[in-house]
């Protein structure tokens, strides 16, 4: 109540049903993570404006690279027996209107800042089109972010943050996983990086 007085929107690390529904109809603006964000929390949050953040790269970084890198057994198997029915979570959230929006949790375990476009490949993972996850990706993050009037799409009066990759990612879209297929990152209309490196100033 306090944050919605302030104006200050909220966002929820969430992975069991309880919590989650509680959050949104407290007025939550999004729900990270959502193990457990099943038909009925997508159906709420529909009705309540709240987002879904699914950071599903976090969890298959933990499926394939979890072993080699110390992480318990218990929990890689846990995180496996979740993640089949989390990606149909997604898909009747995405299906039914409910608004999902991209985020990888980066910085957390096994994943790196700039896994953004990791997010992309496994929504598509999830059943949506190559062209409905980069709309997640692109348009509805901007939306959740509340940058939609300068980000988020390609029009005229917007600022001009543009990822050219290598190759046509809705046949492709595994190529937006590495940095070497970015070909030309823009931010505002200014390139920042080539090749995946950035540019000097």
């Amino acid at each position: 109540e306090t944050a919605k007085l302030a104006g200050v929107p909220v966002a929820v690390h969430a992975h069991n049903k309880v919590a989650i529904l509680h959050s949104i109809r407290a007025g939550c603006r999004s729900i990270e993570h959502g193990m457990h964000f099943d038909e009925e929390c997508a159906e709420v949050a529909r009705e309540h404006g709240a987002f879904l953040v699914p950071t599903l790269t976090v969890m298959d970084r933990i499926l394939t690279l979890g072993a080699e890198n110390g992480v318990p057994q218990s929990t890689i198997d846990n995180v496996r027996e979740r993640t089949a029915k989390h990606r149909d979570y997604v898909k009747y959230a995405f299906d039914i209107g409910a608004n999902v929006a991209s985020g990888t949790d980066a910085g957390s375990m096994l994943t790196p800042h700039g896994s953004a476009g990791r997010e992309v490949v496994q929504l598509v993972k999830c059943g949506l089109t190559p062209e409905q996850a980069i709309f997640v990706a692109t348009k509805n993050t901007a939306r959740l972010l509340r940058v939609d009037d300068r980000l988020g799409t390609l029009e005229a009066g917007k600022l001009a943050d543009v990822l050219v990759v290598e190759g046509d990612v809705l046949t492709q879209t595994r190529n937006l996983e590495a940095a070497e297929n970015m070909r030309h990152v823009l931010m505002g209309g200014r390139p920042v990086a080539a090749g995946g490196r950035p540019l000097a100033n």
